[in-house]
Formats: C-alpha cells, structure tokens, sequence
C-alpha cells in the first residue's frame, strides 16, 4: 500500500513537497521518475516482495513503460504464471511487476483479469499516454485534474492542492454533502479536482492533451441457461467463496492482522481464518460500555486468536477529534472518523496489514435503512407527495426539537409503506437531519447514478455510500497511520458469484432480512447467541461524548454558514442560528459534525 502522484508539463519542482504529504501512506520508501514529458512519485510501504527490487515508480526495461501503483493484486502469482508463459521474465516477486507487464502483454483489458484493491498510473512511453485505474468497489482514492492542458494525479486531496496551487469550491455540488454527508464520485469539494469513479480508466493523451474514458469488465456476463441456487445451496457455496476470498487476502510478505469489533461481518473472517490455518492477531477498541467489544473477547477466545483490545478513555477520544482535522481533506459527516482512526493509530507499528469486514451490510442488506426498503422497485427523479410535505419542515429550536421529528415519522410512514419509492425512502433513511434542503437536486443525482447500474434496494449503499463514505473513511484513516486495511468481502470473485448464482431475494426482501444468509454461514462456526443479537457497531455519538472542543466548533461553523449560507446554497440562513446550536448537537450530530468538517476545510479559501 502506498502512495502515488503525477503530472504531466514542467511544474515538477513540486513533486517533493506532494510526496512529503504522501510520507503516511509510504514510509519504507520513496521514489520518483522524471522525463521531458512526465513525473511520478511514489512513496512505498512494503507488504509484497520487501525487496528494492519492486521499488516504484517501476521502469520496464524493454520500452520504457513506467508504473507507481497503490493498492494490492491478490491474484498476481496467478497472472505471472501466464505472463511467464507467453515469454516474460521477472526480477522481482511483486504485484507491481506483473501488473506493469501485464498492461504491455494485454493492455488495458487486463485490468478486468485483476482481483484485489488498486489504484496506479501506468506512463506507456510508446504510445505517449498515461493510463488511470482505479479498483471496482472504490477501496482506492484517485483524485485527477485537467489545467492548461495538463494531467495531474494523487492518492490524497492535499498533494492534489500543491499540485495545483489555488482551487476554488463546488458550489454546485454542496446538496450532495448536507445531503449525504460526502460528495459522490467524480466530484469533490473543489471544482477543479475529480475522483475516478470506481472501475473507470482515464487515458490522456499526451500529445493531444485530450481525456478519454473507459470501464473495467466488473461483473462477468451470465449465461442464458444460468439459474440461481436454492438457499440452502446458496449458504454452502457462499461459505467456499467467503473462504476462498478470505484466504486470497492474506497473500503477504509481513503478518496479516484482523480488526475484529465483535460484530458478524469481522467474526465471519475471524473463524474463516481459523478454518483456513491462518492465526491473525486480533484488534478491538473498546469505547465506553459497547457490547460487541464483550463479543469480540467471546469469539476471540473461542477461536483461540491472541486479542488486542484497547479501551478508548474520554481522553483518548477527545485528543483524536483534534488530530482528525491534520488528515481529513474533504469535508466530512461521518464521526465515527473519529473511533476508526483511533483503533489504527493503536495498530500503527504493531502490524501493517490488517483485515476487515466493511462490506457486509452494503452486499447483505444489514442496514435497517435496507430493510425498510425491502420490496421497493421504483426509482423516481421526483416525488409529489415528498415536495409537499418537505414545504412543512422549519428551521426555529421548536421545528428541530419536536415538530420536524414527528413529520419525519409521518412522511417516513408514507413512504416506506405506502409509496413505492426507493430513492424517497433512502433519502428519509439517511438524511442528516430532519430538516430537508435541496431536495430536487439530490434526488436527480441519485436517480441518475441508478441509471447507470439498476440493482434495487441495495444499489445506493453498494455503490453510492460503500465506496464515497466507507472506502474514503478506511483509506483515510488506515494509511494515516501507515496500515494497508483489506476488505475480503469486496471481492471481485465474491461479487460475481453473489450476482450470478444467488438469488437477489436472499440478500435483501422482506422475508429475507438482517443479512440472513451470511448468518447461517456464521452459524456453521458460532454459537446462535453470537450471532443473533442487537448491532451496535462502533456505537459514538456527540451526545453521549460531549466534547467542549466540539461545542465550540459548532459554534463557529454555524457562524460560517449563516455568513455564507447564499454560497452554499441555503434559501434561509435562520437553521444557523446561534441558538440552534444545542439541538443539533444532542439531535443531529452528524449535520453538526458536517457543519465543523466544512468550516475546518473550505473557510480558508472562501
């Protein structure tokens, strides 16, 4: 796992300042390649072959193609059997060499041959153009841009800003962040830089200085004679593909450890890794009285894995609420950024490989949100009866407090059990506050980023939430501490056979529900009693941890807003009033969080 940059022109003497931000995600080494034309630097954290043999940026010595690559291919070995087949010749034992050659063997219809989590530049020097990729699921960041005719490219938002040296924000795209909490890939919170959306390749021709776009072959194509299989078949063939997969991502030259929170989705690849002869260390952060952290003691010794668990003290947390805004580039809703980066921070120097289990609700319908849902096929750009009731929402310490809950509940009534609306029933479901705000804008970005790729019920959680929210969070805080997290149920294989062999009523409908079919996988290793039970995953509010620090900071972002609330989009300022502040604290943290993220990140440039 590393960290990767790029340019195209003469702006290279920046390249050593935007590595230096990259140093967290590669601390082992560092490198950089320069010609007439290009720059790539690279800043390495060993996991495969430890050698200086698979350095980066890596040169292939017959044309000249160069590669500076984040991520891992857990299936390499396999493909360099094949490339050594067809007459290639290794000195090294990484993925970073099998995937430079395999680019120059197949092009780029070798990247659908991939499995694993990525994000790389490949510099074809014959063809004079740099090719972009960026993995299926979104496990990798890849920001770009495009000024005065030239390619820019990093892991992280803030080499992209010395990169590019001013910015300017997206104001036409804040209706996603107070919607949603994130910004929805390609866009960001500036508008001069994009992220790659997940399985898509760039390919920019030097020469030309023109972008052209691509797309990875994600889910194989299905036969007309396929069928999907009965449930119980489906529990014993998913049981092979969990393992199958798990096995695949311990593929490493250093110690494999497993965050292990006590929840489902971790204690699956806790016992799946006991079953396969693997024995990771297990890592737990234990915050106040959050019952899966008892859990994860029961299944870690059941299991007989060595647990590290670290209780999170008030101390602890409040100091990590401080340090979040060193490593946070784009604003932000999602607080359990906050105990996520605290438990990588205890792994930092312990292990640097960890396993995870995000992805199971996203897959499996574990998300109450998802169940509501159950059944609901109707995509809608817009919703009458919604618009209607939004109209009766205020933004005074009354309307927050009481009137705007109880309206929720009615229009959450209508909707999840009267209307067939997906997209309304998601939005009531995940809102960040009970207070509705540019509803025709958000609803058109979600409907067509459905018509992309159909899949009802799960599709926004798949592929809207997974990769912008989960996978941002992960990779931010993970590679802050200089960890690589793997996450063996985003699994390329995995996803295929789930869309191909199982049938959609089994992963979410209303009488398949709570993600019943990866529990009676778990049942084949846990008792019922571990399994069976109420989630609480990493269970952090605002108002159960009243930071002052926080309360000040409300203070000042609503300040912000209210100042700025026109630019942002805000018809009315008055849901900024100072009074308010309170309320949104003990209610709507997470909207209040948002408010923080954004004044921390975009007041110095507004």
């Amino acid at each position: 796992m590393c960290g990767i940059v790029g340019f195209t022109g003469d702006n290279q003497s920046k390249i050593d300042a935007s590595l230096e931000l990259l140093s967290h995600r590669g601390p082992d080494a560092k490198g950089v390649f320069k010609d007439d034309k290009v720059c790539l630097g690279h800043t390495r954290l060993s996991i495969l072959d430890l050698s200086a043999n698979a350095g980066q940026p890596m040169i292939e010595e017959k044309n000249g193609a160069v590669l500076t690559y984040n991520g891992e291919i857990y299936n390499f070995k396999e493909l360099q059997r094949d490339l050594i087949e067809r007459g290639w010749h290794f000195k090294s034992e990484s993925d970073t060499e099998v995937l430079l050659k395999g680019y120059l063997q197949y092009g780029i219809d070798f990247f659908s041959r991939l499995r694993g989590m990525w994000a790389f530049a490949i510099y074809d020097k014959q063809k004079n153009l740099i090719i972009l990729s960026r993995d299926c699921f979104g496990i990798k960041p890849l920001y770009y841009a495009v000024r005065r005719d030239n390619l820019y490219f990093a892991s992280e938002m803030k080499a992209m800003l010395v990169l590019l040296g001013s910015v300017s924000p997206n104001r036409e795209y804040f209706f996603q962040f107070f919607n949603l909490g994130y910004f929805m890939a390609p866009q960001t919170c500036y508008k001069e830089v994009k992220k790659i959306e997940p399985g898509n390749i760039l390919i920019w021709d030097i020469a030309k200085k023109e972008l052209t776009q691509s797309m990875i072959r994600f889910v194989e194509s299905v036969s007309g004679d396929s069928h999907y299989l009965s449930f119980d078949d489906a529990v014993e063939a998913l049981d092979q593909k969990l393992e199958d997969s798990l096995k695949s991502h311990f593929v490493s030259d250093v110690p494999v450890g497993l965050l292990l929170s006590g929840g489902n989705d971790s204690s699956l690849l806790a016992a799946l890794s006991k079953k396969s002869g693997f024995n990771p260390v297990a890592y737990n952060l234990s915050i106040g009285r959050n019952t899966d952290s008892d859990y994860a003691r029961k299944v870690s010794n059941r299991l007989g894995l060595e647990l590290v668990q670290e209780e999170m003290s008030e101390k602890s947390l409040r100091e990590q609420y401080e340090k979040i805004w060193e490593f946070l580039d784009e604003p932000f809703a999602d607080i359990s950024i906050i105990p996520t980066s605290l438990i990588f921070s205890v792994i930092s120097g312990k292990a640097k490989v960890v396993l995870s289990g995000e992805g199971g609700d996203e897959l499996f319908g574990g998300y109450l949100r998802a169940l509501k849902m159950a059944g609901k096929t109707a995509v809608k750009r817009g919703n009458p009866l919604a618009a209607g009731l939004n109209g009766l929402y205020g933004a005074n310490r009354l309307s927050l407090e009481f009137f705007n809950p109880l309206l929720n509940r009615l229009k959450g009534k209508l909707l999840d059990n009267f209307q067939d609306d997906i997209i309304g029933s998601y939005l009531k479901n995940i809102r960040l506050i009970d207070y509705p705000v540019f509803e025709e804008p958000i609803r058109k970005s979600l409907y067509d980023s459905y018509r992309k790729s159909a899949s009802p019920n799960l599709f926004f959680d798949r592929f809207v939430y997974l990769p912008n929210d989960l996978m941002y969070k992960a990779d931010i805080a993970s590679m802050r501490y200089s960890v690589e997290s793997r996450v063996p149920l985003l699994d390329k294989p995995l996803f295929n056979f789930i869309i191909k062999e199982i049938n959609p009523m089994f992963c979410l409908s209303p009488k398949y529900t709570k993600k019943i079919i990866l529990k009676k996988v778990l049942e084949k290793y846990l008792p019922k009693e571990f399994i069976y039970r109420s989630k609480k995953g990493f269970a952090f509010s605002f108002k159960d941890h009243p930071f002052p620090e926080f309360a000040a900071d409300v203070k000042e972002a609503m300040r912000f807003h209210q100042k700025n609330a026109s630019f942002f989009g805000f018809k009315k300022a008055n849901l900024f009033n100072a009074g308010n502040s309170a309320i949104l604290i003990r209610k709507y943290d997470r909207f209040a969080f948002a408010l923080v993220a954004n004044w921390k990140i975009i007041r110095n440039i507004l």
